[in-house]
């Protein structure tokens, strides 16, 4: 049944003195089940209104893009990003920004049921699994999965930067970044300060255009248009709202209220100018003004713009599909990207034999198409390593999924699980979590239970909220008890599912203050035991949820 939307949370709220952190970010990891060690890892960045969750479940209940390049080879981590899903945030919310089914069927999922006689693609719109309004199953399934916004972007992007600049300083090895809409922009602004450690960047569909907009609000509907504006205040460093790093260096703003525009609204940063574009029949966007940005003696002197020099070194690709809204901005991001010195490379999907998606193409029916496509530039033109694709995999009804979080399917994912090895594998867990901004990192492994049936291959992943203290001290867990196998300690958390008789949940005594999280992915050998029903796990997961205490949780 069709759950009630709610445009926004509520206005006010009540809280009893206390501390608590802002700003962090949770972190999930999927290994393969045979790791390795010479491909680089995969970050997944999730846009506005979205939560990490997205990678690993799509509203039809197939597994997402996190599985299928896990499949493949790579590790892959899928931040939720700072404010969120489920990092925490303020107790009180002065600046949400929530999105309405309308918008959502309009831009995203029923693009060809609009009738916008300036966006003739949107017709061509037809990988939506489902009829994208609402009222369809997949429609609310999607739609129930959307968080609000909360802050204004010049703090949601500081804070992903910082968060996401921890997790590459916590891997401590190149990684490839895959942002979808906003989180593009967050990948670019994570290169910008930290341009060791990324070896290569996939912007689908970012946020554009570069200095201005390209949507605008006709008869209450909002919708794409080739005539860009300039919105005061709206992507003043072209890929971001906050400041990055130029050459020659831009204008700084002496303080942070001065960045949001509240006493200097007429603040800018980079002189900006139209750019007519050839062959798009007078059709402009912005880009830098070089204008007074002399270069050499003066009397061989000549104007030039500004450079992203962390960026420059880095390969970069931007994904445009065939009936999004974003093809009349895309452009103008890749000519932006390319005046600052880039390398970057724009493919149209349906110039690649890839037809009829939308922005959320890494949702539809077809997205396995869109990820091995970027598999195929990362491979072909980005120097990542091909790796045979092993094809011993369960049956659906032998693919189980006990996971949980924020918006989430309680539908296990079907179809391909990860590949299986001949032998039992050791499980490791590494407790990525939340990340607090700190230069303390830590991970830990654990080592499984003894009494593990031969006959099963699985891998696991754990994520908890971790606090590390900004001393030179032992990084500090937030909770007060935890639990020991072998050597090593492990916070505690929820109990996951017990997949199988002989796995024993483990006693919990006390309050936690933990988020722990396992997707736990179990694959059986031919001459082992089918798994038990679905509906006896829900029953023995909610029974033993039920002796747990309440743990708090901010969304």
């Amino acid at each position: 049944m069709a759950q009630p939307h709610h445009e926004v949370p509520p206005t006010a709220a009540t809280c009893l003195p206390g501390a608590f952190s802002i700003g962090q970010m949770r972190v999930e990891s999927l290994a393969p089940t045979v790791i390795r060690k010479n491909l680089m890892p995969i970050i997944l960045l999730h846009g506005d209104y979205h939560t990490g969750s997205m990678w690993l479940t799509k509203p039809d209940s197939r597994p997402g893009w996190a599985y299928f390049f896990a499949e493949r080879g790579h590790r892959v981590y899928t931040p939720h990003l700072p404010f969120h899903g489920r990092p925490g945030a303020l107790v009180h919310y002065e600046r949400v920004k929530a999105i309405t089914p309308q918008t959502v069927e309009n831009l995203y999922t029923a693009i060809n049921k609009t009738n916008n006689p300036g966006w003739p693609a949107a017709k061509t719109h037809t990988q939506w699994p489902g009829s994208g309004v609402r009222g369809d199953p997949i429609f609310d399934q999607y739609f129930n999965q959307l968080v609000p916004l909360y802050m204004d972007p010049h703090e949601r992007q500081a804070a992903a930067q910082e968060a996401v600049e921890s997790l590459l300083r916590f891997l401590k090895r190149p990684a490839i970044l895959i942002g979808q809409g906003s989180g593009a922009n967050v990948a670019w602004l994570a290169a910008d300060v930290a341009p060791d450690l990324i070896h290569a960047i996939v912007a689908v569909e970012p946020l554009g255009p570069p200095f201005g907009s390209a949507l605008r609000n006709k008869n209450g509907e909002l919708g794409p248009t080739s005539k860009f504006t300039r919105p005061a205040g709206i992507r003043q460093y072209g890929l971001a709202d906050i400041p990055m790093q130029f050459d020659p260096p831009v204008a700084a703003p002496e303080s942070f209220e001065e960045l949001l525009g509240g006493t200097y609204p007429a603040f800018e940063p980079i002189p900006v100018t139209k750019f007519y574009a050839r062959g798009r029949q007078g059709k402009f966007c912005f880009e830098q003004d070089p204008a007074g940005l002399l270069v050499g003696n003066s009397t061989e002197s000549r104007a030039v713009p500004r450079k992203l020099t962390n960026l420059i070194g880095i390969l970069q690709l931007v994904v445009t599909t065939e009936a999004s809204f974003h093809r009349f901005s895309d452009w103008a991001t890749v000519h932006f990207l390319r005046q600052a010195g880039a390398t970057v490379k724009h493919h149209r999907l349906e110039e690649h034999g890839i037809r009829g998606n939308g922005h959320l193409c890494f949702l539809e029916k077809n997205s396995n198409d869109v990820a091995n496509h970027v598999l195929n530039w990362l491979h072909n033109e980005a120097g990542v390593p091909k790796v045979q694709v092993l094809e011993a995999r369960p049956s659906p009804s032998q693919a189980i999924s006990a996971s949980g979080g924020h918006g989430q399917s309680s539908i296990p994912p079907s179809g391909k699980a990860c590949p299986t090895r001949k032998r039992p594998v050791e499980a490791e867990l590494k407790p990525v979590g939340t990340i607090a901004n700190s230069n303390q990192r830590e991970s830990k492994r654990v080592q499984t239970n003894p009494s593990q049936p031969n006959n099963l291959n699985y891998h696991t992943s754990v994520t908890g909220d971790v606090r590390t203290s900004d001393s030179h001290n032992a990084p500090s867990v937030s909770t007060p008890h935890s639990s020991v196998v072998g050597n090593t300690q492990v916070a505690r958390g929820v109990t996951p599912v017990p997949s199988t008789p002989h796995n024993k949940p483990i006693k919990r005594t006390g309050q936690t203050t933990l988020s722990e999280r396992r997707i736990v992915e179990i694959t059986t050998s031919p001459d082992s035991p089918t798994p038990r029903p679905i509906q006896d796990l829900e029953r023995q997961r909610t029974s033993a949820l039920n002796k747990l205490p309440t743990v708090p949780e901010a969304n």
